[in-house]
Formats: C-alpha cells, sequence, structure tokens
C-alpha cells in the first residue's frame, strides 16, 4: 500500500490477536500510519489482504470497515471543532441505525468528560480532553479491534498515566484488541502485550511481554 504509486507497505505481515493491546514503533516515515489507514479503508492496498475474523475488508470503503468492527483514532484526533461534544459523538453514530452500541450516557460513565463538557465545542478542550472525546467516538461502534495512532501526542505528561489506565480498562476481558502505533515508549512498555518494530515498510521485529519491559529492548529501533 502506498500513495500514488509510492509503495509505503511492501510485505507487511501482521497478526493481531483477538485481546490485549499490540504496540507498533518504528522511526517516522516507516509506514505505522499508512498501516492503520490500510486497515481503515482511508488507503486501498495494492496487493495482499486485510482479514477481519475471516473477513477480507481489503478495498471497502471506511463507513463499511468501522460497521464491520473496526474502530480508529487518527493522529491528531480529528474532531469537528466547531461542534460540541454530544454532536461530535451524535456524528460518529450516524448511519449506525439499529446496531446496538454505547449510548451517550453510557459513554459518559467511562469518560467523564463527556458530561462534564457536553456543550462545549471540542475546538476549545486541551489535547488531552480532545483524546478522551475520539475515543469515545471510536467506541460508539462496539468494535472488535480499535486502531490508535499517537494517542500521547499533544497530551500533558500528567495525564499521559491516566491514559494508560483508561485504555487498559478498555482493553480489559471483554473490551476490544487494540492496535497501539506510539513513539513513547514508556507507554508502549506500560501496555504493550506485545510490540512489533516496522522499517521501510516491514515488520522487521516481534517481541513479547518480558522482553518489552527489559531496559533498552525497544530504544534502539528508534534510534536515528
Amino acid at each position: 500500500a502506498g500513495y500514488a504509486g509510492s509503495r509505503v507497505l511492501d510485505g507487511l505481515n501482521l497478526r493481531m490477536p483477538e485481546r490485549g493491546i499490540y504496540g507498533l514503533i518504528g522511526r517516522n516515515g516507516m509506514g505505522k500510519t499508512t498501516l492503520l489507514k490500510t486497515i481503515m479503508g482511508i488507503v486501498t492496498p495494492t496487493g495482499g489482504g486485510v482479514r477481519l475474523a475471516g473477513w477480507d475488508i481489503a478495498g471497502l470503503e471506511p463507513r463499511e470497515i468501522a460497521r464491520g468492527g473496526v474502530g480508529y483514532v487518527p493522529q491528531g484526533r480529528v474532531l469537528f471543532g466547531a461542534l460540541s461534544v454530544r454532536e461530535n459523538i451524535r456524528v460518529a453514530r450516524l448511519g449506525k441505525e439499529g446496531h446496538d452500541g454505547p449510548s451517550f450516557e453510557d459513554l459518559g460513565s467511562r469518560f467523564p468528560i463527556l458530561r462534564e463538557r457536553a456543550d462545549t465545542p471540542a475546538g476549545r478542550l486541551s489535547g488531552g480532553e480532545q483524546q478522551q472525546v475520539a475515543l469515545a467516538r471510536a467506541l460508539t461502534g462496539s468494535p472488535r479491534l480499535l486502531l490508535m495512532d499517537e494517542p500521547s501526542e499533544g497530551v500533558q505528561p500528567s495525564l499521559v498515566s491516566e491514559m494508560a489506565s483508561m485504555l487498559r480498562s478498555i482493553a480489559g476481558q471483554e473490551g476490544p484488541a487494540i492496535l497501539l502505533v506510539e513513539q513513547n515508549v514508556q507507554l508502549i512498555r506500560r501496555l504493550a502485550t506485545r510490540c512489533g518494530v516496522l522499517e521501510k515498510g516491514r515488520l522487521v521485529a516481534e517481541y513479547g511481554r518480558e522482553e518489552i519491559v527489559h531496559p533498552g529492548t525497544l530504544e534502539g529501533h528508534l534510534a536515528l
């Protein structure tokens, strides 16, 4: 997969577990965001396939993939800044009539910011607050796979720990599997049950939990 004839992902083979958090690291320009966009249908693959529980979703429209069980929190959140928090969640529910996903009130029990700032324009929220809204928006479809691109970016360091606890709770026994793209190695170390390293569009290494928590295992892959 790639852009305008330029191949970004080439020979990538990645299998997600049904539960837990899979961390994905790599230097800038290695294809991490392209991978998430390809899974989500924003970028159409030119070869290979993308399978969700045996269902080939490659080439489908993003809305079809979302209905099929994939949630996406893009880099930078991409909220409707002029719309209120409540309206951002309402927009995410459009086209999902009949889907038994969580209501605004249900989400508010997990994300207090939804109740506290329901009528506040999303553009006036802090980075950490916007991340909560973006995450709640992705969960409206009760996804079985949640894609997250650099969730700690633009979030105050003091709030990253709170976000880590939130993601750990979401990925609990009944939660979706999470594919977490991050440059924050400490966040990956705290959360990931498995971690892959992307270089030039290929998965070049994978580590289990015991290797992830060992100091120095991941840092070398991000050094220039």
